[in-house]
C-alpha cells in the first residue's frame, strides 16, 4: 500500500517526516496522516515524492515492480518479482527454498523467476484438483 511505501522509503533515506514535510512544503501532521492512511497526497505532491526517492508513481502505488531494487538486495527483488509474477504473496517457506538455488545471474532473472512462477502455478492448480 501507499502508505506502507511512504515510511519505507523515508526511512530507507534516513528521513524524518519534518524533514520529507519540509521539501514537500507540507507538515508532518500531512505526512503522518498519508503514512497511516487517513489520508492521500494530492496528485502534485506525489510526483514530488516520486521524484524525492527516485521511484515511479507506478511503485509508490504498487501498480509495478521496483525499477530501482539494488542488485545487493537479491532476496527483496526476487520477492518482488515472484509475487508479481505469480500475482500474490508467496509464502516465505516457498521463498526459502527457491533462495536456496544456485546464484542466478542479475540479467537473467526476470526469465528465470517466470518460469519458476508458472512453474509454482502449475504445482498450485495440480494441488487444488486432489
Amino acid at each position: 500500500m501507499f502508505r506502507d511505501k511512504l515510511k519505507e522509503l523515508r526511512q530507507k533515506n534516513n528521513m524524518t517526516q519534518e524533514q520529507l514535510a519540509q521539501k514537500l512544503n507540507t507538515t508532518r501532521k500531512s505526512i503522518s496522516a498519508y503514512e497511516t492512511g487517513r489520508s492521500a497526497p494530492p496528485h502534485e505532491t506525489l510526483l514530488m515524492i516520486a521524484d524525492i526517492f527516485n521511484v515511479s508513481t507506478d511503485y509508490l502505488l504498487e501498480r509495478t515492480i521496483p525499477e530501482n531494487i539494488m542488485l545487493n538486495d537479491d532476496k527483496k527483488a526476487f520477492r518482488y518479482y515472484l509475487n508479481a509474477l505469480v500475482g500474490q504473496n508467496v509464502p516465505d517457506t516457498v521463498l526459502q527454498k527457491l533462495l536456496k538455488l544456485d546464484t542466478i545471474e542479475a540479467e537473467k532473472l526476470p526469465d528465470q523467476l517466470e518460469k519458476i512462477a508458472y512453474d509454482l502455478l502449475a504445482i498450485s492448480k495440480k494441488l487444488k484438483s486432489i
